[in-house]
């Protein structure tokens, strides 16, 4: 049975230029456990992972490695850059 679910991402761009950037490589580890607390409680089979950030797509492969389950890695590609 096909389930959604989201995990936080940090934005780069807003984190930048405070104290709120030390946070931003940190939360590749926070990612990775929201993932397999989700997996591991719903003992899904396997997974989709829809990823185009450079600190959620680390999180995602961590993850994948700690499941040990079959999975998909589907990229987006980079972000488009603002005005």
């Amino acid at each position: 049975m096909p389930f959604i679910f989201r995990r936080s991402g940090i934005c780069d761009g807003i984190a930048m230029g405070h104290a709120g950037m030390r946070n931003s490589l940190p939360s590749r580890e926070l990612i990775a456990d929201m993932i397999e607390t989700v997996m591991k409680a719903h003992q899904f089979d396997g997974m989709v992972c829809l990823t185009n950030c450079d600190k959620i797509t680390p999180g995602m492969l961590m993850a994948i490695g700690r499941l040990n389950i079959p999975a998909l890695v589907v990229t987006a590609g980079p972000m488009m850059s603002g005005i």
